[in-house]
């Protein structure tokens, strides 16, 4: 039975917590405390697998309580809830939760929050894995944009419409959005003019993914002298995400598919952006050695942590709760067994647009690109459109000239 440790100050709130949370008295080992101090104290005395605490407590706020909990038991997760007032405050100014939970939260998002948490951390019950994460301080959250849209989506009554105003308030945000839209490599046939008609073109997924791809990575300082190279990782993502969605178009898969294509691609790295960022010197000893022994990244990284960039990824993603059918394909994307099955499309897709990208843009943060492994070259839908899929992945990326 899993522990969790809800903070709260207020007397009224903790009481609706509990009622919120009765039914899952069974499953959840499930206690109550209501300041900073009562919460450290508890932890000393009881394991703890998920801490879930409110922004504004005196004495000691949210923020000040989970950044003891990351020195003193940093394999815990942590997870804040915050006033949509302070959402702003808290993604710019304070690092120490892995995600974030807007108030009120009704039963059904808190506990969906909950469970895709404790899952995610049954699933990828590495020990190496927890160990490494357990080090970074800092993951990035979720954009509140991503968070609305997300709702709206799960809304039946949802409508492009509604998705549209939400990028809009965002100016900046909009404009990074219909550069991207515009530029050559989505192939559209006419000049975007709105978000909008963005949305309705390209679909509200992969609108989505670029709100939070492009928000995840501007939180990075792109002229600190990291391991590797953030705008080069970025450029590879998104050709891997067109290249991942034109071989599952090619494949004969509808729109939403499609779209979920991208969205591995665009995310499929994203476990380098955190270890570069986060630990950066000891990344740069697995950068060095990389280039050193000339292996590839995914290799050095399983032999100084015995775990990678794939599997970091996955774990954010899940925090996030970002479909649980996407994690799998992003954990194993650097493995080299044989496919599962051959029916296993995303996985080809992602690995084969992984490396076709990787030797288009001849780059591959200074290292040797990455071979096909044997289990990919010997999958028969592999070798039946191998030809094909990098023809278009060759179209695709020719457009780049036209930029």
């Amino acid at each position: 039975m899993y522990s969790i440790l809800f903070v709260d100050d207020e007397p009224a709130i903790t009481q609706a917590l509990k009622r919120m949370l009765r039914p899952m008295r069974r499953e959840w080992d499930m206690h109550f405390v209501q300041s900073g101090k009562d919460a450290l104290g508890y932890m000393e005395d009881n394991p703890v697998d998920l801490i879930i605490s409110d922004m504004r407590m005196p004495e000691m706020n949210g923020a000040e309580l989970l950044g003891e909990v990351i020195k003193r038991y940093p394999s815990v997760i942590r997870i804040i809830l915050s006033g949509q007032s302070d959402q702003e405050i808290i993604l710019k100014t304070i690092k120490p939760a892995h995600q974030f939970l807007t108030k009120p939260c009704d039963a059904v998002t808190l506990r969906q929050a909950i469970k895709q948490t404790l899952a995610l951390k049954s699933n990828l019950e590495n020990p190496a894995l927890q160990n490494l994460v357990s080090k970074i301080e800092s993951l990035p959250s979720l954009p509140r944009s991503y968070h609305e849209i997300m709702q709206i989506v799960q809304k039946e009554e949802g409508s492009l419409k509604e998705v549209a105003e939400i990028i809009q308030n965002d100016v900046s945000m909009s404009m990074e959005i219909l550069k991207y839209v515009n530029s050559s490599f989505f192939g559209l046939y006419k000049e975007v003019t709105s978000i909008r008609q963005a949305v309705s073109l390209l679909g509200i997924n992969t609108i989505q993914t670029l709100v939070l791809s492009i928000n995840v990575f501007s939180q990075f300082d792109k002229s600190k002298h990291y391991a590797i190279n953030i705008h080069e990782l970025w450029e590879h993502s998104f050709f891997t995400g067109l290249f991942s969605k034109a071989i599952i178009a090619d494949l004969g898969m509808d729109r939403n598919l499609q779209e979920d294509a991208f969205t591995l691609g665009l995310l499929h790295d994203i476990g380098i952006l955190i270890l570069a960022t986060q630990i950066p010197e000891k990344y740069k000893e697995v950068y060095e050695e990389a280039k050193r022994s000339n292996l590839v990244l995914s290799e050095v990284e399983y032999q100084i942590f015995d775990t990678s960039h794939a599997e970091v990824a996955a774990y954010l993603i899940g925090l996030w709760g970002i479909s649980s059918n996407l994690i799998t394909v992003i954990s194993t994307h650097h493995l080299t067994r044989p496919m599962p099955d051959e029916s296993n499309v995303f996985s080809i897709a992602m690995q084969s647009a992984d490396i076709f990208s990787q030797n288009l843009m001849q780059k591959n943060q200074g290292l040797r690109p990455e071979e096909f492994p044997t289990a990919l070259l010997n999958n028969k839908t592999f070798i039946s459109h191998r030809e094909r899929w990098e023809q278009i992945c060759m179209e695709i990326y020719g457009r780049k000239s036209d930029e």
